[in-house]
């Protein structure tokens, strides 16, 4: 049965020069990606006039074909119609051949990390909002077990954002997906998540931003996190997968090849948990409003 882009797919494919003049073919947000032999034989005129095509890009040595947020499916039709191999989803859409200043490089930073998972994220919002509304047209829902099961669904997102962004942020900063991914799990363990409701240490007040504290401490310095723990949080994760990412790459340039496969997670992935939870808050030391909440905990 004909897909509905098939004949597009078939159409670029033939416009790129053939199958014969493709070496591979992968997709982003918004563009399917080609890496051609001879990017002249490639009509970018008739390319941009097919429906559903938006223009044509030459970019990071790719030819790039702007199809919207249609082009997962106009990626498999090309697939299809091509018989290639499945190159995959790439970083999010780029163009290193133009000059960035601090702004485009921060909304460069913030789209790659989050607009992956926007889709789901609303998705997930949207589910929390319904179930509050069924919940308030029929208070006795809230004890029903297709509640329960879908307010999981809903708030697991929200509750195990740490790992999504671990994920994401990993593969923006150019860092093994899979180390991010074990700092972040770190964060949301349910021993991590634990420690929060156990006795503090010692606590530090930071005005509007509320009080950070201590429940147990690394190799004898505090480590400090919030109330509420990690679960559902942005920042930290952020700043651990940022310090990670830099760790690895350090490691890597001197790491020999036949430990990386080992070495470089166990070096990239623990050590950004704890130095990052130091520097999330003031030195209590530097803090006049610092409250000690036991005497195990002697600040100057």
């Amino acid at each position: 049965m004909a897909g509905k882009y098939d004949d597009l797919a078939a159409q670029i494919v033939e416009l790129v020069g053939g199958k014969s003049n493709v070496k591979c073919v992968a997709h982003c947000i918004t563009r399917v990606r080609f890496k051609l032999k001879d990017e002249s034989k490639a009509n970018d005129e008739a390319i941009s006039e097919l429906p559903n095509v938006i223009k044509v890009m030459h970019a990071n040595g790719q030819y790039q074909v702007v199809v919207g947020n249609i082009v997962e499916d106009v990626y498999d039709a090309v697939l299809k119609a091509g018989g290639f191999s499945d190159g995959g989803a790439v970083d999010a859409d780029d163009d290193d051949a133009a000059p960035k200043g601090v702004t485009d490089v921060i909304i460069d930073l913030i789209s790659g990390i989050f607009a992956p998972m926007l889709g789901t994220f609303a998705a997930a919002g949207i589910m929390k909002g319904l179930l509050a509304l069924a919940t308030f047209l029929v208070p006795s829902f809230a004890n029903d077990g297709a509640y329960t099961l879908l307010y999981t669904v809903a708030d697991g997102m929200f509750y195990f954002l740490p790992v999504v962004l671990g994920y994401t942020a990993a593969k923006k900063f150019k860092m093994s997906e899979f180390n991010g991914m074990a700092i972040a799990f770190a964060l949301v363990y349910p021993t991590m998540v634990a420690l929060t409701s156990g006795e503090v240490v010692g606590s530090v007040e930071l005005g509007f931003a509320g009080t950070f504290s201590w429940y147990t401490t690394f190799l004898g310095l505090p480590l400090i996190m919030p109330a509420s723990g990690y679960t559902s949080s942005v920042i930290p994760i952020l700043l651990m997968i940022w310090f990670g990412s830099t760790l690895e790459h350090w490691v890597k340039k001197w790491m020999p090849a036949s430990m990386k496969m080992f070495f470089t997670p166990l070096s990239s992935s623990p050590s950004p948990s704890p130095l990052a939870t130091w520097s999330l808050a003031p030195s209590p030391r530097s803090s006049p409003t610092c409250s000690v909440s036991s005497s195990r905990c002697c600040l100057a």
